[in-house]
Parts: structure tokens; C-alpha cells; sequence
């Protein structure tokens, strides 16, 4: 009777340390933090790496990088999370291991306008906004938004969704493997080849221009609502592998 009275007291006390030391393992008490810092740059490519965080790229000043990052949970903690520009490659990282509720990061970098990039992720989210830079664009599992950009643009190896918005880029290559793809014109690109294997594409273009189109879906509605002029030196091309509506328009 004894043994079983005291077991019977000891469980709670054990379970609540267990609990205490989950809990500072996880960093949940730890407040988020936000950081910034500047980095010299003389190459003329630059390749930024954010691993399975959100990324965002926007317009900074000429031989500077700056990287604005913002850190929580167990990425907050101090030794959790690390930048560095080596070469030509900018790598971004943080630590989000086990049962570690409300850990994340994102980094949003100012970069220099005359130079070529390409920003890779595995799950998180990129963004490029108001950028003259030619980009190439690899990111695994997340989204990409590509708002008001004007170099050339390459998006590869992508499962979630790409949409373009104000595009003034003369000549943009998107192949999706599961996510749709929404391109939208500013200004009349030369080439256009947006792909999606399983999802629909729409590409809206501006109507002051004639274009050369080829659009195709395997298994649903192509339609294409400009005129088509195979003797332009505009070439747009819009597809389906596996499913999912191709719509070409003008804007």
C-alpha cells in the first residue's frame, strides 16, 4: 500500500519535469528577434540559400548585400541560426529540430542591382519584388511571387505555385512540376515558356503587341484569347502535361 501510495505521487513530479525540460528544449519561452547586417560584395552573381525558410529579395545599393532577418522559437536561441557571404554564395540558415513549436525564420535581402541572381529554397516561400536582376529561381516544395521584376527570369524544380505580376522581364522560363502557374505583363516580353505538369497556366499579356503562340493541355481546355501571329518575333508558349486549364489572354 505504501509503494503504490508513493509511486502514485512520484508520477505527476516526473511528469512535470519531463514537461519543464521539453519545454526548454523546444525554446518556447524564448521572445522572436530580429537582426540586420551589411555585406561587401565585388562579385557580379550571387547565390542566396534559405534552406526551408521564407525568402524575399528586393533592390538595395550597389557592392552591398543586406540581409534583415527574423528568428522564433528555437531559432531565436543564441548559436541557432548563422549567415555568411562566401564567394559568390550567401547561405542563410536556422534550427528547427524535433517538437519545436513556433520556431521559424525570414530573411528579406537587399541586393545590388547589377547583379545576377539565383535564390534556392527546399520548402519555404521566395519572393522578388522591383528587381532590374536576371534571377534563377530553384525552390523545391514552396511558392514563388515574382512582383514588377524586369530581368530575365528562370524558374525551376518547383511543387508550389508561381505567379508573376507586373512583369517587364523580356523573356521568362517556369517549369512546374505540381503547382499552377499565373504569369501577368507589364510590358510585351520576346519569349515566354511556362509549364506546368499537373496544374493550369494563364499567362496575361499586354495587347499593343503581336505574339507567335503555342498553347497545349493534355487532358483539358487550351484557349487561347489573342491572335495568333506566327510571324512575330514574339514567342510565347503555354502548357499542360497532365491536367489542368491553359488560358493565354491579353491583359
Amino acid at each position: 500500500m505504501t509503494s503504490t501510495t508513493r509511486s502514485s505521487r512520484t508520477r505527476p513530479t516526473l511528469a512535470l519535469v519531463v514537461s519543464s525540460l521539453l519545454l526548454a528544449a523546444c525554446g518556447t519561452d524564448t521572445p522572436p528577434r530580429s537582426d540586420e547586417r551589411d555585406f561587401p560584395l565585388a562579385a557580379t552573381r550571387l547565390t542566396i540559400d534559405t534552406g526551408n525558410f521564407d525568402l524575399r529579395v528586393g533592390p538595395g545599393t550597389e557592392g552591398t548585400v543586406t540581409v534583415h532577418r527574423t528568428l522564433t522559437g528555437m531559432a531565436a536561441e543564441d548559436g541557432n541560426a548563422t549567415w555568411a557571404l562566401e564567394g559568390e554564395d550567401l547561405i542563410l540558415t536556422a534550427r528547427c529540430e524535433g517538437f519545436s513549436p513556433g520556431c521559424g525564420a525570414s530573411f528579406e535581402v537587399a541586393v545590388p542591382p547589377d547583379i545576377a541572381l539565383t535564390l534556392r529554397a527546399e520548402a519555404g516561400h521566395i519572393g522578388a519584388a522591383d528587381l532590374p536582376n536576371d534571377l534563377d529561381i530553384r525552390n523545391t516544395n514552396g511558392t514563388v511571387d515574382l512582383n514588377h521584376v524586369a530581368g530575365e527570369v528562370q524558374v525551376t524544380g518547383v511543387a508550389g505555385a508561381v505567379t508573376g505580376t507586373g512583369l517587364r522581364s523580356p523573356a521568362v522560363r517556369v517549369h512546374s512540376e505540381n503547382g499552377g502557374v499565373r504569369l501577368g505583363f507589364a510590358a510585351a516580353p520576346d519569349t515566354v515558356d511556362a509549364v506546368s505538369r499537373h496544374s493550369s497556366v494563364t499567362v496575361t499579356l499586354p495587347r499593343d503587341e503581336t505574339y507567335a503562340i503555342t498553347a497545349t493541355s493534355e487532358h483539358d481546355r487550351a484557349d487561347v484569347e489573342l491572335p495568333h501571329d506566327p510571324s512575330s518575333p514574339r514567342s510565347v508558349r503555354a502548357a499542360n502535361v497532365n491536367g489542368g486549364a491553359v488560358v493565354v489572354r491579353g491583359a
